[in-house]
C-alpha cells in the first residue's frame, strides 16, 4: 500500500480570497456519485465551469467564501479565469477517491467488476462498523487514511490470532524442538528431568 497519509494543503485563491479543499472520503463518494469517471475528466480537461464549481463546493467547508472565490475569479479583468483551479482541483478528486500516482496493485481477477462508489461505501461500512469510527470522522477520512487503518486492524487480528501460515504443519516444530523447550520449560521451572 503506497498511498499518502498526509499531503500539502490543497488551497485555491482568487485575489485576497483563498479557501482550502479537504479531501475525504465525504467528497470521494460525492464526485463518484455525480460523475462518471471518464466524463470527470473530460469536464476537467475542458474547464467545465458547473464541475470545478461543484468540486470546490463539496471540497470545501465554507460555502460563503467559495461563492466568493468563484464569483472573484469568473469577473476577473471581465474573463472566466476558473481553469486557473484545475490543477488544485486534479490532485483534490485525486485524493478524495483515493487514487495515487503510483503504479496500481495487481489485483486479483474477480468475477465481480469494480464500481467506485461500492468500494467508498465498504471502506464507509468497514470504518464505522468494524473500526467504530463515528459517521462524522469516517465521512472526514480520505479513503487512504481508511485503508490504512483497515491495513492497521488486519495486522493487530494477525498478531493476536495467528495467520493462516502459522497453521501450516511444515510451520510446526520437530519432536527435537520440543523436547529442547520442554527441558528448558522444566529447568526455568527447577523441575528435575
Amino acid at each position: 500500500m503506497s498511498s499518502r497519509l498526509a499531503f500539502n494543503p490543497i488551497q485555491i485563491s482568487a485575489g485576497n480570497i483563498a479557501v482550502r479543499l479537504r479531501p475525504s472520503l465525504r467528497a470521494g463518494l460525492l464526485v463518484a456519485q455525480q460523475y462518471d469517471l471518464d466524463d470527470l475528466r473530460q469536464k476537467l480537461d475542458e474547464c467545465h465551469f458547473g464541475a470545478i464549481s461543484y468540486l470546490i463546493a463539496i471540497g470545501c467547508d465554507d460555502i460563503t467564501r467559495t461563492s466568493e472565490l468563484i464569483a472573484a475569479k469568473t469577473e476577473m479583468n471581465g474573463l472566466c479565469l476558473i481553469q486557473d483551479f484545475t490543477p488544485a482541483i486534479v490532485e483534490f478528486v485525486k485524493h478524495s477517491l483515493g487514487w495515487t500516482d503510483d503504479a496500481p496493485e495487481q489485483a486479483a481477477p474477480s468475477s465481480k467488476p469494480f464500481v467506485l462508489t461500492d468500494h467508498l461505501t465498504e471502506l464507509f461500512e468497514f470504518a464505522t462498523g468494524v473500526l467504530h469510527w463515528s459517521p462524522a470522522d469516517t465521512w472526514a477520512a480520505t479513503p487512504a487514511e481508511i485503508e490504512h487503518a483497515r491495513k492497521g486492524h488486519f495486522d493487530m487480528l494477525r498478531l493476536i490470532h495467528g495467520n493462516a501460515e502459522d497453521d501450516d504443519p511444515r510451520n510446526l516444530p520437530t519432536e527435537a524442538e520440543i523436547d529442547q523447550g520442554l527441558a528448558t520449560l522444566r529447568a526455568l521451572s527447577g523441575e528435575a528431568s
